[in-house]
């Protein structure tokens, strides 16, 4: 089944309040048409994006940080019930920009790869706001994701570039995904990419995909709901490129909820970086 079945033109977002609500509560995802300038936007940021993962592995090595995993390069860092996602690479940056990014030293890619941020914090925010989730102080987290061609034997032993999960943030803004075969576009593979609650995701290239977080589920008490997720391997031969960026609230914003399915991390009261914390610990070696 394609998905999602329901999708909302930018300009309406503001009329469609209780469609937006009740799409985001029973589904946890929606799509978002005539987002201006995405298309532009989002073009030119693949091709700089392009031009990064060509380059050799010694100089993409260079930007991988030693610490952590929220800014810059890393490949192959993340487990899911316990499979290492050894074939995803990604690009983190924070949102707006801040002295701990790293960028590379590349024409246009943290020009173009900070435009593509703010369109997507806007939005996300945009509908938190309409949703009645959380309209404070805000930023977000960018990621880069790139996905290597599979080998036969790898997809048997595990079929997903991207373990199955759920989102932790507030909100999730998410591009289309872009693949190529022999280094040229081509049309996303049948059966392979974005599985919400066992449903392809396919879309046209010009829709922004929002997802509901964890976060948001439990600021709103359960008024929109966060959805299992992950991404199922194209057969050999194809790589996969996308974009998506996390809105988080401020760090000391403190979570209060009457929801107890997330209380194995969950704690009435904790700040929104105190939460964010367990995903880390959970997913990244």
């Amino acid at each position: 089944m394609k998905y999602p079945t329901k999708i909302f033109i930018y300009n309406e977002l503001e009329l469609k309040k209780a469609d937006l609500i009740e799409e985001l509560r029973q589904e946890g995802f929606i799509g978002i048409k005539n987002v201006p300038n995405f298309s532009e936007v989002y073009q030119s940021f693949f091709y700089a994006a392009r031009e990064f993962m060509l380059l050799p592995e010694e100089e993409k090595n260079k930007y991988t940080p030693t610490n952590h995993y929220i800014s810059g390069w890393s490949f192959g860092t993340e487990t899911y019930n316990n499979l290492l996602d050894v074939y995803k690479g990604s690009y983190y940056a924070n949102y707006p920009n801040i002295p701990n990014n790293i960028w590379p030293h590349l024409h246009n890619f943290k020009e173009s790869y900070l435009g593509l941020s703010k369109l997507l914090f806007e939005l996300a925010l945009k509908v938190s706001v309409i949703v009645g989730c959380y309209s404070g102080p805000a930023a977000g987290i960018a990621r880069m994701l790139y996905y290597v061609s599979p080998r036969r034997e790898e997809i048997d032993s595990n079929p997903n570039w991207h373990g199955v999960h759920r989102d932790h943030s507030l909100f999730t803004c998410l591009c289309p995904a872009i693949y190529l075969s022999d280094g040229e576009i081509v049309q996303q593979p049948i059966n392979t990419g974005l599985v919400i609650q066992g449903k392809e995701v396919v879309v046209e290239k010009d829709i922004v995909l929002l997802q509901v977080g964890e976060a948001a589920e439990l600021i709103s008490n359960g008024k929109i709901t966060a959805t299992d997720h992950f991404v199922k391997k194209s057969p050999p031969g194809y790589e996969r490129y996308t974009f998506v960026l996390f809105l988080d609230a401020a760090p000391n914003v403190r979570i209060y909820s009457n929801i107890t399915k997330y209380n194995d991390r969950y704690i009435p009261g904790m700040t929104y970086h105190e939460w964010s914390l367990a995903p880390f610990k959970k997913y990244h070696q």
